[in-house]
């Protein structure tokens, strides 16, 4: 599979895209492919190793990241579940916290991603409620859901364009 990578801390020019194995799924975790992928501030501060504190204290890794790919936020289907997972079957549409989401796969705990809302909502919304921490608010998800269809036009850009 294909993964954002990275060894070691630095500017973005550490970012490599790389073939590496795909991971596997424990007991408690779903394996899911990756449809989007959010990149938020934590993103950019695991990529630059800051702030020191959160090295020192061991949360991203003294000298380099503990995780090696990228990535925390995503949307995507789930495409292997393991034994201990309730809820969540093969094919379910789902999005959440999946270390690693720069990557055609990415592996959670299963308490970490929830069911995508049943209205038709595209995976760059999902991927960005899960940039927001919607995940405990049913009411936040079901106003997603109605506010933003799967046309992923940006009605003001074509009204910009139509202007000129």
């Amino acid at each position: 599979m294909k993964a954002i990578v990275q060894e070691r801390f630095g500017p973005p020019e550490v970012l490599r895209l790389v073939d590496t194995d795909p991971p596997g799924a424990g007991a408690g975790e779903v394996l899911v492919r990756v449809h989007a992928a959010a990149l938020n501030p934590y993103d950019w501060h695991i990529m630059r190793g800051d702030p020191l504190i959160a090295r020192l204290m061991g949360e991203v890794g003294l000298t380099k990241p503990k995780a090696r790919v990228a990535g925390i936020d995503a949307a995507g289907v789930v495409e292997a579940a393991g034994a201990n997972v309730r809820g969540l079957a093969n094919g379910d549409e789902v999005l959440g916290y999946l270390r690693g989401a720069f990557a055609e796969y990415a592996c959670a705990a299963a308490d970490l991603v929830v069911p995508k809302p049943v209205a038709a909502v595209c995976c760059c919304r999902c991927a960005w409620l899960t940039l927001n921490r919607q995940l405990n608010c049913a009411s936040s998800l079901t106003r997603a859901a109605t506010f933003s269809r799967h046309d992923h036009q940006h009605p003001r850009k074509d009204a910009r364009r139509q202007k000129y």
